[in-house]
């Protein structure tokens, strides 16, 4: 583990019992970046904030909120301005495609459509998808316990937006040159 090893020890000077609790945290913060977790966290957490009489003193919505915070974090890039929001996406998919070249090569199988770089074109419409069924409805659900989520939810619009309008530019380019990956080439 990181957090053993020489000149990463933060936690040398504290007690057995903090340590416990503090490795419990990081483990929980860690596992709550898992979105197929998430989709069952956020039906409670909506619940939760949708309520009147919360008490956040009670650790079970401590938790919540929490597992919540930590994935807006790792869902950040999504709210960023365009032209960095676009620069991680372009990253990961990088990564995504060569994992989906690697299963297609190496393992025989069929990447999924967000694997497949052959569907790059697709990118947008799977940006927009993503943004409407995971980023927004997290970002709404903290906006109604901090107005200052309501950047982020404004950027997630504008976002969704500038996909909705390269998948529409992709459309028409493939109606000129089908079978030709606009999006990956850079021609938009």
């Amino acid at each position: 583990m990181i957090l053993n090893s020489p000149g990463h020890k933060i936690f040398a000077n504290v007690k057995p019992k903090i340590y416990q609790l503090l490795i419990s945290l990081i483990k929980e913060a860690i596992l709550a970046t898992d979105v197929a977790d998430h989709m069952d966290i956020r039906k409670d957490f909506s619940n939760l904030v949708r309520s009147k009489n919360v008490d956040w003193n009670e650790e079970s919505n401590k938790i919540l909120l929490r597992k919540n915070l930590m994935t807006a974090c790792d869902l950040a890039s999504a709210a960023k301005p365009w032209k960095t929001h676009k620069s991680v996406v372009n990253q990961v998919i990088k990564e995504f495609f060569a994992q989906g070249v690697r299963e297609r090569t190496e393992l025989n199988i069929e990447p999924t459509e967000i694997m497949d770089e052959r569907r790059s074109d697709q990118l947008p419409r799977l940006q927009m998808g993503w943004i409407d069924a995971v980023c927004f409805p997290l970002y709404q659900n903290l906006a109604l316990l901090c107005d200052s989520f309501n950047g982020h939810l404004d950027r997630l619009k504008e976002n969704r937006l500038n996909w909705s309008l390269l998948n529409e530019k992709i459309k028409l380019s493939q109606i000129k040159e089908p079978n030709k990956s606009h999006y990956l080439n850079g021609r938009l």
